[in-house]
């Protein structure tokens, strides 16, 4: 994963992403070279088990070229 960051919290996935300048200028082009990616999990990551079934989520946070 890139800039990404998730924890479980009383039921509730939470996902943490840094928008900061500084993160932000360091994006890297999309395979497209349309947009600037900031953060992405690379796909489908795992969360954590409810239920006896698999939680996955997937994130992209792009910004304009």
């Amino acid at each position: 994963m890139n800039n990404v960051k998730h924890t479980i919290k009383g039921g509730k996935l939470l996902i943490e992403i840094d928008l900061s300048p500084r993160s932000v200028s360091a994006a890297r082009p999309s395979k497209s070279g349309a947009t600037l990616l900031v953060a992405s999990t690379g796909g489908f990551q795992p969360a954590t088990v409810i239920a006896d079934k698999s939680v996955k989520f997937a994130v992209n946070v792009t910004v304009e070229a």
